[in-house]
């Protein structure tokens, strides 16, 4: 299975922040999401996440490293085996969830579905943006695998560049449906009215009207995500979760935190 990086760290997003985590990344995204701007960094060799900078995708995905092919080098295919054995040594002695994230996760149906039944945890978290079809084994296995699902959507809104077309799959969302312990959505957003609009208009769109929605600022730095009352003031009128990511805020644009 290709992955970016195993680690254990709290969740920086949506209504589990602060939720001890094992994250597993997976590599490659069907979005590039074109329009988030800043979503690019300078042409130099990256050896290991741990060379990935603050400055690097200010403004656009703070995951590029897992999907864009310049970063290949970062892009490890490991067995199952391994992978299941390094995931499970993370496993602290108290409640946790196994966060699966990308890149996109549902891309890697296949051999997911023989890596979550050996894994030790009771929880599992799908971080994913809700475009990809999900397939019938994939959520058999999920049914079978005696853990409880969480769906963490993410879909991308018009100015990442990404056409509704593409964004807007109601077939994946109510596939979720089959196997959903809890669901929520989160959107990054800029602080304009027509960004929460269109997330309404999103929610009506896959039938989902009545789920969490959590909003957070667009922006891979501090300064962005501190300067958002305006996005606070607009979750007020709206009724959306307003959230800071956490991560970011802590520790600016860097990997396994």
């Amino acid at each position: 299975m290709k992955i970016t990086e195993v680690f254990y760290s709290l969740q920086g997003e949506g209504p589990y922040s602060g939720m001890p985590s094992i994250f597993i990344r997976t590599v490659g995204c069907n979005l590039t999401c074109s329009g988030f701007i800043g979503n690019s960094s300078e042409d130099r060799y990256i050896k290991s996440v741990d060379d990935i900078l603050d400055t690097d995708f200010l403004s656009g995905c703070d995951s590029r490293y897992s999907w864009d092919k310049k970063y290949a080098n970062l892009h490890k295919d490991v067995e199952l085996d391994e992978l299941s054995e390094s995931i499970n040594r993370l496993t602290p002695q108290f409640p946790y969830h196994i966060v699966v994230t990308g890149g996109e996760p549902t891309l890697h149906q296949k051999p997911l579905i023989d890596l979550i039944p050996r894994l030790i945890g009771n929880v599992l978290l799908i971080e994913t943006n809700a475009s990809v079809p999900l397939r019938k084994e994939f959520m058999n296995s999920l049914q079978n695998s005696g853990k409880s699902v969480i769906w963490s959507n993410s879909p991308k809104l018009s100015f990442t560049g990404e056409p509704h077309s593409v964004t807007r799959r109601e077939d994946v969302i109510q596939k979720q449906l089959d196997c959903c312990y809890d669901r929520y959505f989160k959107f990054v957003v800029r602080p304009l009215r027509e960004d929460f609009d269109e997330i309404c208009s999103y929610m009506q769109s896959v039938n989902a009207t009545g789920n969490r929605v959590c909003v957070m600022p667009v922006g891979a730095t501090l300064e962005s995500q501190l300067h958002s009352q305006e996005t606070y003031n607009l979750c007020l009128e709206y009724g959306f979760m307003f959230q800071l990511r956490t991560h970011i805020v802590l520790f600016g644009n860097k990997a396994m935190v």
